[in-house]
């Protein structure tokens, strides 16, 4: 009886709701972004910020969560708010963006299974005297005093967000809840009803500064603010009451696009925090520059890094799915858009010569699948001239691809190499696949790294029962684990026939 009363004990003292938090510890890690419009032309970078890029991007990662600043300091929001124009005065789409870039990157990332949080200071920013005024503070460039009676005033600007978004988003991290400015329990309480407002499920916390606390009664989870993370391990997943939470910054400050330690250090150091539980977020700055990518996209050296942690967290390369490399087996899907074609669209787009390889065995030499592909990009893109390159040997696997892609494909500098051996890999071991499908993707970006790969799989009769099943076949299910890895798109060509057949639609003779 004493054993029972001492684990009620204690597990009413881990937390006050630990269910809240059970989505929070089991995504082990996530990314953070300060995308903060200072001006008009900030605005405008909101308006062209490409929420599926990033979508494919955080899929690659493994990202089981992103969070987004809403506003800091400059007095600019990534979205609407009548509420803080009403009080302020500001027209709409003066200082909040027209554009909803929360509920836009919501669809984006829901459908990828990841969640939605938000970031947003204890105050209005303070770098607009105009809005402290309104909301009754004093004005200068730096966090004023705070009371409850501006508590309330803010907690109504947080509520629109709030029941706007609903179960949309998962959680808040709140900046700025300094003891020096006033903050305080009563303050904190307020700002968590607003949060949960739209979502009672929602999990909130309030940064005190750098330090890994529990400060609030009313967080859910620390803010856990590191600027130096390595010497910071939790000892199990709870903070006396708060789960376990670390945020630092990839780059060398926060927001930055570098890197400053080696990846394997951040490997280790994140799967060390999940090892008990702990969950840690890491801050990757954006991509303003659309002459340099796509507005709001990561840096690809931050990328590569964190790669390197989800390989330690969730398996080499691919394992987040629950298969293992021994024995792949991942779900059929028709399209894993991972970090995508830019590079190849944007060429198209522009004009000019477009050469595009079709790599594999007899399916993709047959007048099928790759001169359709051909006659649709020309239409698509009539301003390009395209230069089909059929580079499609009968029944040759990866195996001999490897070794004969110099000559058939790389000769031809390609833009785009479409890859298609899944079916003459059908009866190759998963190593072989793996050694052979990374060695051609490696001679592929060290012979041009602008050069894109995507992966095509088709089928043959042996490959309906995995696929009525709901699973593609072990070749394609290992050659998944590489596109992960290298965040390359994958086309499964044979999920609709495969369930026309199933279903007596259609009949496959081979």
């Amino acid at each position: 009886a004493v054993c029972l009363l001492l684990a009620l004990s204690l597990g009413a003292s881990a937390a006050s709701n630990p269910a809240r938090t059970d989505w929070f510890s089991q995504a082990k890690y996530g990314v953070f972004m300060h995308f903060l419009p200072g001006d008009d032309a900030g605005l405008e970078k909101v308006a062209r910020f490409d929420v599926e890029n990033l979508g494919n991007q955080l899929q690659t990662l493994g990202a089981g969560y992103f969070v987004l600043t809403l506003g800091q300091n400059s007095g600019y929001f990534n979205c609407p708010n009548a509420t803080y124009d009403r009080i302020t005065g500001y027209a709409a789409g003066q200082r909040c963006s027209s554009r909803d870039l929360p509920m836009d990157l919501y669809k984006a990332l829901s459908a990828r299974d990841i969640k939605l949080m938000l970031y947003l200071p204890c105050q209005v920013p303070n770098a607009d005297p105009r809005a402290q005024k309104a909301f009754g503070l004093a004005q200068g460039r730096r966090d004023q005093p705070i009371d409850v009676e501006f508590a309330h005033k803010w907690a109504e600007v947080i509520q629109e967000w709030s029941d706007r978004y609903g179960e949309r988003v998962c959680g808040w991290w709140f900046d700025g809840g300094y003891k020096w400015v006033g903050f305080n329990e009563e303050i904190a309480k307020i700002y968590q009803t607003a949060v949960r407002h739209g979502n009672p499920n929602a999990i909130v916390t309030f940064n005190p500064g750098v330090s890994l606390v529990r400060w609030t009664q009313a967080e859910d989870y620390t803010a856990g603010e590191l600027n130096e993370p390595f010497d910071v391990i939790p000892t199990s997943r709870w903070v006396d009451g708060s789960q376990w939470h670390a945020l630092t910054y990839v780059g060398s400050q926060w927001g930055g696009r570098d890197t400053r330690h080696p990846a394997d250090r951040w490997a280790r150091w994140v799967a060390a925090a999940n090892a008990k539980g702990g969950v840690v977020t890491l801050d990757m700055g954006p991509n303003w520059d659309p002459q340099a990518g796509p507005i709001g996209s990561l840096a690809s050296a931050q990328v590569e890094q964190v790669k390197v942690i989800r390989a330690a967290v969730r398996g080499t390369p691919g394992g987040s799915e629950g298969d293992d490399r021994a024995n792949p087996s991942r779900s059929a899907v028709e399209l894993r858009a991972r970090d995508g074609l830019a590079n190849f669209f944007a060429k198209a787009k522009a004009g000019g010569k477009v050469t595009v390889a079709y790599f594999g065995g007899s399916i993709t030499a047959a007048n099928g699948w790759r001169p359709q592909t051909t006659a649709w990009l020309k239409g698509r893109y009539p301003k390009a001239q395209f230069v089909e390159i059929n580079a499609a040997i009968g029944g040759t696997g990866s195996d001999l691809g490897v070794y004969r892609l110099g000559r058939d494909v790389l000769a031809y500098r390609p833009d785009l190499v479409f890859v298609e051996f899944a079916v003459n890999d059908g009866g190759a071991a998963p190593e072989q696949i793996y050694r052979c499908m990374e060695g051609i993707v490696r001679q592929i970006r060290r012979a041009d790294p602008a050069t894109e790969i995507c992966f095509v799989y088709t089928m043959h009769d042996g490959m309906l029962k995995d696929l009525a099943a709901g699973r593609l076949p072990r070749s394609a299910s290992a050659m998944e684990w590489v596109a992960d890895h290298y965040g390359i798109p994958s086309i499964h060509m044979a999920q609709e026939p495969a369930r026309l057949i199933n279903a007596g639609q259609w009949v496959f003779t081979s």
